[in-house]
């Protein structure tokens, strides 16, 4: 096992493969150093993607034997997401859960009238 134990650990959300194989195939794919580091999200910066791309450190070496990961289980291409776009999404998200919830409470209020209705109906009142 490599020294460097999170470029080697293996992800489910990439099909089992490393972070070392993710990201040879994303080079190999073409993808710029920056979108490569943007997709780990500020755990790298683009210059250790340059020393993988470039092997210009020993501790890439350790990788050698280590394959790229096949194209069908790379995230998709660059460029990604800034945090503030990503921020801006989740704000719009949680508007959009707060309008489920008040909606789901109008619901709530409207089947509880209908079931009252409902059991005003079954049973014989005075006429």
């Amino acid at each position: 096992m490599p020294k460097n134990t999170w470029w080697a650990e293996k992800l489910s959300e990439h099909g089992g493969y490393s972070r070392m194989a993710t990201t040879k195939g994303m080079l190999a794919r073409g993808d710029t150093q920056q979108s490569i580091a943007a997709w780990w999200g500020g755990e790298i910066n683009s210059g250790r993607v340059n020393e993988i791309a470039n092997r210009s450190k020993p501790w890439v070496l350790e990788f050698d034997d280590e394959k790229q990961a096949p194209m069908n289980k790379l995230p998709p291409p660059g460029p990604y997401v800034s945090g503030h776009h990503a921020n801006r999404a989740w704000l719009a998200l949680q508007s959009v859960d707060d309008a489920f919830d008040a909606s789901i409470s109008k619901q709530k209020a409207a089947q509880a009238a209908l079931r009252r209705a409902m059991k005003a109906l079954k049973e014989p009142g005075d006429e």
